[in-house]
């Protein structure tokens, strides 16, 4: 008892002493509070504390409105200051292509002069070579005249004869074939050396002979339209004649199905009349045997009871049987109903295919087949006589050389500009201009080179020479001019300004790079290239006359003449072994590569350019013959090794496709008219850039690959390798890139196929430049033997779509046979 008072008594004594404690710190807290505030309300500490944060939160709170335009004027004037520097440096590239440009136009002019020396020689050449061209497919057309008429005479006799139905469609595949691959090589020989003679009689000065040549060309193409219209047309009416047969044993064989339908809805109507009786009497006798039962029920006799039902159930299951007859009986007639109507449906169109034959054999087969074939035999007949007009006049013709150089030169207005006053907007604009300017400068210098490489006048060069052409984005002037009253508007203003100074930056550099191309071009030998590429844009060298001195002396000229001719019939060289020929499928590229070795050491457009050389792998090519083996076991890859062979499914390859592709188009090609033009792509291929292509669209590159249909062993396989892309459309121009690396250096044949015209570089060197006639994609259309260099090489294919499909192939072969020259 006293030891539970004497702990309640400290339990109590230690709750005092909390409720103390408690008390004090509150009161201690709040005194220390009242003396901190009054020290800092009272002291300096105050500013130190409460102004120091507000001014934190926002600095330019308290900046007046005369105090931001003050900022304002100070940033513009810093702007304006940058963008006037790089308006200098600008009129200063812009100074320099007009040079460069004139320069190599003076280059143009000498070698235009120094090859009309015997431009007539080499024109009288070229009609000749159209003349035979022309004699070529006035030949083959003959032939196929002869095969009409006897067509035709077959198709008026009776078409169910199933010999001559197949005759007939054989022909008609012969008829195209043939014109094709004869009539339609030779006219196309034929057109390319007319559009030559146009292109080499205007730069040498023979406008006359050009615009004669023009005619012969348009007259020759209208003839062999008319040719293959014709050709077409016969070929198309024999294969429809020959499907005759095949159409009617086809309603025949319909209208047998029809009747075998017939006779079975008539049983099926049939059974279901009889299945009707059945389950009338089923019915009836089932009801009977319930009533029978029932009765029994009644009397109470267990025997009799067990037998009527026994009675019931058989009349039951009875009637059941004869209801599901009933129900498939009613079924088969309503399938019957549904093939019958279906059948007729097709016997419709069947009968009308029929009678549109017999029509077309009623009113097409006639003498008219063979005379718009004439026609087009004497149309084609009548360029020879054109021809021979053709080389009078080139016999009486002088040349006028066409003067691209003024005597007196004067700067561009945009060079000579007073550019100080300008505020920032308008030194953008003319920040633009400039690079316009600039772009078109490098369009000049550019076609200029093609001038010279095919010999073609500057104006047509011109016309086929096309280079990217910068978007850039419009100045947010009112942003830029406004005078800014709140902080708000003046970070509007810092940031349209900022991304003017960038733009125009970005404008710099693209200028500052096009005249490096430009001096590769036009100085080559130039060290000042390497300060051009890495020095600052901003501090562009200005070229003067005397940069040019030692390129204007005349033996520095002469011998400049004499590596541009060099290089001309090198590129001449080049463009015939790679041409499409029908008598040459197979042609070795790397020979015609090695020949002109010197030739690739002395020019600045060779330079660029992979020797041949040995190949380490083979000593000998393989023949055509063992080439046309087949593809079996063609595998796609980008990455081929000739040392150690891929296997496909365990069995050795001999030949890999090119798989990863990027692709972009399409660029415009109405009625064929830019057969000849260069597209951007053929100047530098930037996977990144986007370009405007057809009907005003916005392209850019893209990553295909072949969509593989055939995984088999037979040759059907071969279509893998077709490349389709998902823009394919008629009447446009596409460019593929791909990179294909080797483990060796070495020489290997490869086989490529387009539908319809292509040409394919490999590392800069053209390989392949099919005819310009529509045709059809196979895979071994022709083969090229090039040089592949040890790692990364680069394909460029151009592929133009006339009508209807559109692909392309390239194959590498992997083994080699021996060679038999």
């Amino acid at each position: 008892m006293n030891e539970k008072l004497f702990s309640d008594e400290i339990r109590e004594r230690e709750r005092r002493r909390r409720r103390k404690g408690l008390l004090w710190g509150v009161a201690s807290f709040l005194l220390h509070a009242v003396l901190f505030s009054v020290i800092v309300l009272s002291t300096p500490v105050k500013s130190l504390v409460f102004d120091r944060k507000k001014k934190q939160a926002n600095p330019a709170a308290e900046l007046s409105a005369d105090r931001i335009e003050q900022i304002s004027d100070a940033l513009s004037q810093a702007r304006i200051n940058e963008l006037l520097r790089q308006l200098e440096a600008l009129q200063t590239v812009l100074h320099n292509m007009d040079m460069m440009k004139e320069q190599l136009q003076k280059d143009y002019e000498a070698f235009a002069e120094k090859s009309s020396e015997d431009m007539k020689t080499v024109l009288g050449k070229m009609i000749d070579e159209a003349e035979s061209a022309q004699n070529d497919a006035a030949a083959a057309q003959g032939p196929m005249v002869e095969k009409v008429r006897r067509m035709l005479a077959e198709e008026r006799q009776d078409l169910m004869d199933e010999t001559r139905s197949k005759w007939l469609r054989g022909s008609a595949d012969e008829l195209v074939s043939a014109g094709s691959d004869s009539v339609g090589d030779a006219q196309a020989r034929a057109a390319n050396a007319l559009d030559r003679i146009e292109v080499q009689a205007r730069f040498g000065g023979y406008a006359r002979t050009a615009d004669a040549s023009e005619k012969v060309r348009d007259a020759q193409i209208e003839a062999a339209t008319m040719q293959n219209q014709a050709q077409k047309e016969a070929s198309e009416i024999a294969y429809r004649m020959g499907d005759y047969r095949g159409r009617v044993l086809d309603l025949e064989s319909h209208e047998k199905a029809l009747e075998r339908q017939r006779e079975r809805l008539a049983k099926a109507e049939q059974d279901r009349k009889d299945a009707q009786v059945q389950v009338a009497d089923a019915i009836s006798l089932r009801e009977s045997a319930e009533r029978e039962r029932d009765d029994v029920q009644k009397g109470g006799d267990r025997k009799r009871l067990d037998a009527a039902d026994r009675k019931l159930k058989q009349e039951t299951a009875r009637a059941e049987r004869e209801q599901r007859r009933l129900d498939g009986s009613v079924r088969a007639i309503a399938d019957a109903k549904k093939r019958i109507s279906e059948i007729e449906g097709k016997i419709a169109v069947k009968k009308e295919s029929v009678r549109s034959l017999e029509k077309i054999r009623r009113t097409s087969v006639n003498e008219e087949q063979v005379e718009k074939l004439g026609r087009a035999s004497k149309a084609q007949a009548d360029i020879k006589s054109r021809i021979d007009m053709l080389r009078k006049i080139l016999e009486n013709d002088t040349p006028e050389l066409e003067k691209l150089v003024q005597e007196n030169r004067e700067e561009n207005k945009l060079v000579t500009m007073d550019t100080t006053t300008l505020k920032l907007a308008d030194a953008y604009e003319v920040a633009k201009k400039i690079e316009s300017a600039i772009t078109e400068s490098y369009k000049d210098i550019r076609a200029t080179q093609t001038a010279i490489e095919r010999k073609m006048s500057f104006d047509a060069a011109q016309k086929i020479t096309d280079v990217a052409k910068s978007v850039r984005m419009d100045a947010n002037r009112k942003a830029i001019e406004d005078s800014p009253r709140t902080k708000e508007a003046l970070d509007a203003q810092k940031r349209a300004q900022a991304e003017v100074v960038r733009e125009t930056d970005s404008i710099v550099e693209s200028a500052v790079s096009m005249m490096a191309e430009a001096m590769t071009i036009v100085k080559p030998d130039d060290p000042a290239k390497s300060e051009v590429n890495s020095g600052s844009p901003k501090t562009v060298q200005w070229l003067d006359e005397k940069d040019f001195e030692k390129r204007e002396q005349e033996e520095a000229r002469e011998e400049r003449l004499e590596k541009l001719n060099e290089m001309v019939e090198y590129k001449l060289a080049i463009g015939e072994a790679a041409a499409e020929s029908e008598q040459e499928r197979a042609k070795d590229i790397a020979k015609v590569m090695e020949d002109a070795a010197e030739v690739k050491k002395n020019t600045e457009l060779a330079d660029s350019m992979e020797s041949g050389g040995a190949n380490p792998v083979d000593e000998k090519p393989a023949t055509l013959e063992s080439l046309r083996g087949g593809m079996a076991g063609l595998v796609g890859g980008n990455i081929v090794r000739f040392r150690e062979s891929p296997a496909n499914d365990g069995m050795p390859a001999k030949w890999m496709y090119v798989q990863d592709w990027y692709v972009i188009g399409p660029f415009p090609n109405p009625n064929r008219v830019n057969l000849r033009r260069k597209f951007p792509p053929e100047s530098v291929v930037d996977l990144d850039a986007t370009y405007v292509g057809k009907d005003g669209r916005t392209i850019r590159w893209e990553f295909m690959q072949p969509k593989n249909l055939q995984s088999d062993g037979s040759r059907q396989s071969e279509q893998k390798a077709k490349l389709v892309p998902l823009t394919s459309e008629e009447y446009g121009i596409w460019y593929a890139y791909a990179e294909v690396f080797s483990d060796c250096s070495c020489d290997r044949w490869i086989a490529v196929g387009s539908d319809d015209r292509s040409d394919i570089w490999v590392n800069d060197v053209l390989v392949w430049g099919s005819s310009n006639k529509l045709k059809s994609w196979r895979v071994d259309e022709g083969y090229r033997r090039i040089h592949l260099n040890e790692g990364r090489n680069r394909i460029l294919a151009r592929i133009e779509n006339g009508w209807r499909a559109l692909s392309w192939s390239v194959c590498i072969s992997i083994e080699e046979g021996d060679i038999e020259r």
